[in-house]
C-alpha cells in the first residue's frame, strides 16, 4: 500500500491490532506513570478503581492496595476490547453501566474520557460517575470551570498533560499527539464529608435512562424508515404490474 494511502487512512484500518475504541487518544505512559505516581498516596485498603474508557486498558495495574501491596482491584470498560491486559475488562458504553453492576466499597474513577465538543462528552462521563458515588475522581479534562456535584479539588495539575501527553496507536508517521490546542489538565476531586458514599449509590440514573430511550429511539426509527421503504417498494411493484397490464391491453 502507497505511504500516502496509508497516512489518509484511520490508524485502526491500518492496524486494527492495537485499537481498542474509534476516535480516541490514548494517554503515553509517562504521563500514566506520573499519574499513579500522585494518586498512590490518596488510595485505601479496599479500594476499586474503574476505569471508564479504559482503551488499552493500562493503568489500573499501576496502583497497589496500602494494605496487601498487590495489584489494586480493578473494573474497566470501553466500546472495543483491548488486545490483552483483559483481566475484569468489560466491553460496555459507560453510560450503560448501572451503579449496582460496580463491586461494593469505595471506588476511584477515572481516567481519561472523550472530550467531545466543548468538553461535553467528558462531563457527561463525569456525571455518570458522580452516580456511582465514588470516593475520589481521576481525570485528564480540557480546562473548564465544571466542578462534580458534592465533590472538591484535590490535586490539580495543568502542565502534566501538555504537549505530546497522547498518541493513536497505529499512526503510519508519528504517533505522539501534542495537546496544544487542545489544553487537558490532570485533576483529583475528592467527595466532601457528609456526600452520600458507596451505600447510597444511585440505581436509578438519567445518563443510562437516556441512552436506552436513544436506543430505543433509533430502533423505532430504524422500524419506521424500513416500513416506508417496503411500503414504496409494494407501490413500485404495483405501478409496475398497472403498467404491464395497461401495455397487454394495448397490443390487443
Amino acid at each position: 500500500m502507497k505511504s500516502q494511502l496509508r497516512s489518509s487512512l484511520n490508524g485502526l484500518e491500518v492496524n486494527r491490532a492495537k485499537y481498542t475504541s474509534y476516535s480516541r487518544h490514548y494517554t503515553s505512559g509517562r504521563v500514566l506513570s506520573e499519574i499513579a505516581r500522585t494518586v498512590q498516596p490518596m488510595l485505601q485498603a479496599g479500594d476499586t478503581f474503574v476505569d471508564f474508557a479504559c482503551g488499552q486498558n493500562s493503568f489500573g495495574s499501576m496502583l497497589v492496595d496500602p494494605a496487601t501491596r498487590q495489584p489494586l482491584a480493578s473494573r474497566s470498560f470501553d466500546v472495543l476490547s483491548p488486545v490483552d491486559k483483559t483481566h475484569d475488562f468489560c466491553r460496555r458504553n459507560w453510560f450503560a453501566v448501572s451503579a449496582s453492576e460496580l463491586p461494593p466499597g469505595e471506588l476511584i474513577i477515572g481516567l481519561n474520557p472523550p472530550f467531545g465538543h466543548n468538553n461535553k462528552t467528558a462531563i457527561e462521563f463525569v456525571k455518570h460517575a458522580v452516580c456511582m458515588r465514588p470516593r475520589l475522581l481521576v481525570l485528564i479534562m480540557p480546562a473548564t470551570n465544571y466542578m462534580p456535584e458534592g465533590y472538591e479539588l484535590a490535586h490539580h495539575d495543568d502542565q502534566l498533560c501538555r504537549g505530546f501527553a497522547f498518541y493513536v496507536p497505529g499512526s503510519v508517521s508519528s504517533n505522539l499527539i501534542n495537546a496544544k490546542h487542545v489544553h487537558p489538565a490532570f485533576y483529583v476531586y475528592e467527595r466532601r464529608p457528609g456526600m452520600p458514599g458507596p451505600q447510597e449509590r444511585l440505581v436509578y440514573c438519567d445518563h443510562r435512562a437516556g441512552l436506552r430511550r436513544k436506543l430505543i429511539g433509533n430502533k423505532r426509527r430504524c422500524e419506521l424508515a424500513g416500513r416506508a421503504s417496503w411500503e414504496a417498494s409494494e407501490d413500485a411493484k404495483k405501478r409496475l404490474a398497472a403498467e404491464e397490464e395497461r401495455a397487454k391491453r394495448r397490443k390487443v
